[in-house]
């Protein structure tokens, strides 16, 4: 739906749909469904690495900086491998695109991990339903009015019946999944399950990341991004530690557990599958909107 600004108000011009590239449109939706496999999968494993056993664990923001670190190392040793590190020849729009990228996902990483520690991961997980209703309000409402305020010309908002009311059934069964038999009859359905709160946070942050790495992807390549991406969250990562020279006996006691074996075989698992993950998903948003 396209309006214009005219004599002070806006003016209805026309009603119609972008064409389609079926091709394309089909390679992201299957590079999408790779990424919905890998998240949950991803966060499983997660999850299982930050529950202490006999009394030791690795805290959250150690366990993203080593994963981040070993991905971004294996990655980056790929691309000089195979003749494609570049430096230099970036552009500057990839670097911001990159810093605000790696920022965000290093909160989002962060969060998710001690969302399913704190939080039973089959109540927190549905809350991820809010993901696509976040990403159609943002690119089909949000951007075109700040687009709208900032240039002025032409407001075009692309959100539609279908689309609002596919996102809306979505929406409403992950949330019914998200119920005990509890709270469906009592009033603690109005209360949040422990850590739901940083898995809304994230679906809200989703909406920027995607667009950051859909950008980023477009000037440079999916494993160049994920290369420096992962170096990037592994230095913000580590940085919370060196920094933080006075830490609790409660925060030593948790990170004792990262050298363990056991630990370490998981961190690696979480590397592939979380890996996999990142580069669909890169993928998927290059080809087809967020």
């Amino acid at each position: 739906l396209i309006f214009e600004r005219r004599d002070g108000g806006l003016k209805a011009l026309s009603l119609g749909a972008k064409p389609l590239n079926l091709s394309r449109h089909v390679s992201g939706l299957c590079w999408s469904a790779v990424a919905i496999v890998g998240r949950p999968a991803a966060s499983a494993l997660r999850k299982e690495i930050a529950t202490p056993r006999a009394g030791k664990a690795v805290s959250h923001a150690e366990q993203v900086g080593m994963t981040s670190l070993i991905q971004g190392v294996v990655a980056m040793a790929f691309l000089v491998l195979t003749g494609n590190f570049s430096f230099s020849a970036l552009p500057m729009v990839f670097w911001i695109c990159l810093a605000s990228s790696s920022f965000l996902n290093a909160i989002i990483k962060t969060a998710e991990t001690h969302a399913y520690k704190v939080g039973e991961m089959s109540l927190c997980a549905p809350f991820l339903a809010f993901d696509p209703v976040i990403q159609l309000l943002v690119g089909s409402l949000v951007l075109p009015v700040l687009h709208f305020f900032a240039n002025g010309g032409s407001l075009a908002l692309s959100l539609s019946l279908r689309k609002a009311s596919a996102v809306a059934c979505i929406a409403a069964g992950m949330l019914a999944l998200s119920m005990t038999e509890k709270a469906a009859s009592t009033r603690a359905l109005r209360a949040l399950p422990k850590g739901a709160g940083f898995i809304i946070l994230n679906c809200v942050l989703y909406s920027a990341t995607y667009r950051l790495d859909a950008a980023a992807v477009g000037v440079s390549s999916s494993l160049c991004l994920f290369a420096y991406c992962r170096l990037v969250m592994a230095a913000m990562c580590f940085s919370t530690r060196i920094t933080g020279a006075s830490r609790s006996d409660a925060l030593r006691e948790e990170t004792t557990g990262l050298w363990e074996p056991r630990t370490l075989l998981l961190l690696l698992f979480v590397c592939v599958v979380d890996a996999a993950y990142m580069l669909s998903m890169y993928q998927a948003v290059s080809l087809i909107s967020p």
